[in-house]
């Protein structure tokens, strides 16, 4: 198991200049969800965002985490 600071962490590295929350709402360890904010989002469709954020994880994803909801937003789309 991976717990959401380790996701979050991660992310941190892979993403620097992004805004990154992680969180665990079922409390299982096996179901998180990421919430990502980075300009450098901007004009890129979600599955290049989403590859970027499966870049960022690395192995992490394939080998200790069950699912991840990850959403992706520009500054702009955040606000």
């Amino acid at each position: 198991m991976i717990s959401a600071q380790e996701i979050a962490n991660l992310l941190e590295q892979g993403l620097p200049n992004a805004t990154i929350e992680v969180s665990d709402p079922q409390q299982d360890m096996t179901h998180l969800e990421a919430r990502i904010i980075s300009s450098e989002f901007e004009g890129m469709p979600r599955i290049k965002r989403h590859r970027m954020v499966y870049s960022a994880l690395g192995d992490a994803f394939a080998e200790r985490l069950h699912a991840l909801k990850i959403t992706t937003l520009t500054p702009t789309e955040a606000a």
